[in-house]
């Protein structure tokens, strides 16, 4: 084929090459509106990404917020240290109480006296009786070491033991 058949070809169908050269570029118009629609919407959210760190870039905040992660990270497993010793502590605190009022005195009227017990969650406490008459008060503690008693219980104090036992 010589130059004179292209050419002569390209009058023949001039119309047909200028139709598709006009598709051709509204096709490419068509993905250039396209591609800087999705480019304005990167831009907008790393914009929002940088607000506020005039100077940094990308990567160096990326390394910072890498940083601060495993800083994060480290105080939170000294916090779950410190949650696992405050537990370990706090299971010798009291968390168990019985109490019984009576009237160790018959003749003296009301429920003055009383017997209470304070236990740990290991049932390790004491008993602290106070026996009240009209001229004496007198008070009694007994220590209490695994739910039993070291040295001999009355019955109110028994029964101020199981009380703090089922709490």
């Amino acid at each position: 084929m010589n130059m004179q058949s292209i050419m002569t070809n390209m009058e023949k169908f001039n119309t047909q090459i200028v139709m598709g050269l006009i598709g051709a570029v509204l096709i490419l118009l068509i993905i250039n509106l396209i591609s800087q629609v999705r480019i304005s919407s990167i831009r907008k959210k790393y914009n929002k990404i940088v607000a506020g760190n005039e100077g940094v870039d990308l990567e160096t905040m990326l390394l910072d917020i890498k940083d601060d992660l495993g800083n994060m990270k480290l105080g939170l497993r000294a916090t779950d240290e410190n949650l696992v010793n405050l537990k370990n502590e706090l299971s010798y605190t009291i968390q168990k109480r019985g109490i019984i009022r009576y009237n160790a005195l018959e003749d003296l009227g009301s429920n003055q006296s009383y017997s209470l017990t304070l236990l740990d969650k290991h049932n390790t406490g004491f008993i602290i009786t106070s026996l009240y008459g009209r001229d004496f008060n007198a008070s009694y503690l007994k220590p209490i070491k695994d739910g039993k008693a070291e040295y001999k219980l009355s019955k109110e104090e028994e029964e101020s033991l199981r009380l703090a036992l089922e709490d």
